[in-house]
């Protein structure tokens, strides 16, 4: 009988990962060795179990450089094992298989079965990938996830740590530098002289609260979520709905639904998919309950398709109405993004429909060039950036719905007399003018 050591002994603070728990949530710090924890409890079961084993990163990049490697120095055998490292999958004696996978095609997920799964930087992966694609794989299987992340704001990963804390089968974990100690005091203290306050109170004491750096909208949706302007049941059916559009062909299509209180923009709904036709997010606006009364696009929708040599604009046009559909001018991202911060006080979002789109705006960041040591004029292109440029192009659109929508108040303006025998207005007197 063959023995396999697996390289790894969990630290004190890292036993509870190793529970019966079917489900894991677990906040760290940064540097707590969360992943190689995470991994190491995938490799124990897949070697006492055959069967398929995930874990899953947003990109196909971190998968390669940061599970790869770890999983390899665990797995201290080379015999009856073989390491794919093309496709980041590894075949154990037992004939168990882990693959290392990425997230940013959630589609591709779906042919997998999936029995053991580790979520790596969650909040940085589609929303719809644990409950449209694994969980329904894991309710068949009956087996389990864990996720793990250092926090970055208010996102879905947050929303899974709270929503399910004390609930049977789950475990929702967090702790920070004081809770594990692996980092002395001396350095805790250079750590903290070095860093701004929001990154040592984000990386080292898992504070959901501390502003993301970088980040555009950090600070609005925090002083939104202040001051009570993330709310629920925020539709309204007596008014009308406006909707906005970032057309992806290759990657998302992102719609968002907002209606206007006087000078307040109400964001009630939002909607993302991927690899669709136009017909398909028009069904979707058909199976809601509201009432349309405009729809604007980027002004790159009036290029020709390659297919048809017909413009999205004329497509959406005849779906949609040519009297409804509206064409946002051209601007640049960062005077959109300035436009977008200045309305942000008249905003309120619905909390239950909106909470992709919350979550994406909280993560929309400056891209930074390491090499010059500046920030490029462009933002950080992720999947974050197709909310966000929706986003922009609602709020680019904001004083001229706020025209449509505010009523034309009656002129107070004395009609003009016409002396008929001049044809020239009669000016009346001063004395007429101020006469008690």
């Amino acid at each position: 009988m063959s023995i396999y050591e697996i390289q790894y002994k969990p630290r004190e603070y890292q036993k509870e990962i190793h529970n019966n728990k079917r489900w894991k949530v677990l906040v760290r710090h940064r540097g707590s060795w969360k992943t190689t924890a995470a991994l190491g409890e995938l490799l124990k079961r897949a070697m006492l179990k055959e069967w398929t084993y995930e874990f899953i990163s947003p990109t196909y990049t971190q998968s390669k450089r940061n599970a790869r490697p770890i999983i390899k120095k665990m797995i201290r055998w080379r015999t009856n094992t073989t390491i794919n490292e093309s496709e980041l999958k590894i075949t154990l004696p037992n004939r168990s298989v882990i693959y290392m996978l990425w997230s940013d095609n959630p589609d591709s997920l779906r042919w997998l079965d999936f029995h053991w799964v580790i979520f790596d930087e969650y909040p940085q992966q589609p929303g719809n990938v644990f409950g449209e694609i694994v969980r329904p794989r894991l309710s068949i299987t009956s087996w389990r996830a864990i996720w793990i992340w250092t926090p970055k704001g208010y996102n879905q990963f947050y929303d899974l740590f709270m929503q399910w804390q004390g609930k049977d089968e789950w475990l929702c974990d967090l702790k920070t530098v004081n809770d594990t100690k692996i980092i002395t005091e001396e350095e805790l203290n250079n750590a903290r002289d070095e860093m701004t306050h929001d990154e040592f109170e984000q990386e080292f004491l898992c504070n959901f609260n501390a502003a993301i750096k970088w980040a555009y909208y950090a600070k609005e949706i925090s002083t939104a979520r202040t001051d009570g302007r993330i709310m629920k049941w925020l539709y309204d059916p007596m008014r009308m709905v406006y909707t906005a559009w970032d057309l992806g062909m290759r990657d998302s299509t992102t719609i968002i639904f907002a209606q206007f209180d006087w000078k307040n923009m109400n964001i009630i709904d939002f909607y993302e998919n991927n690899n669709e036709w136009l017909e398909h997010y028009v069904k979707v606006l058909d199976q809601k309950d509201y009432r349309y009364s405009g729809h604007f696009f980027p002004h790159d929708v009036r290029q020709r398709a390659r297919q048809t040599w017909v413009s999205d604009l004329v497509h959406m046009q005849q779906f949609l109405g040519s009297d409804k559909c509206f064409v946002v001018d051209n601007h640049k991202i960062y005077d959109g993004i300035r436009k977008a911060r200045l309305i942000f006080p008249k905003i309120c979002f619905d909390e239950d429909k909106c909470k992709d789109l919350l979550n994406a705006l909280t993560q929309y960041t400056q891209e930074r060039d390491n090499k010059k040591g500046m920030f490029k004029d462009n933002p950080l292109h992720n999947r974050t950036s197709h909310a966000a440029d929706w986003f922009r192009y609602m709020c680019m659109s904001y004083e001229n719905i706020i025209k449509r929508v505010t009523p034309k108040r009656e002129s107070t303006k004395r009609p003009t007399i016409i002396n008929p025998r001049t044809n020239k207005p009669i000016i009346p007197s001063i004395k007429a003018r101020f006469s008690y």
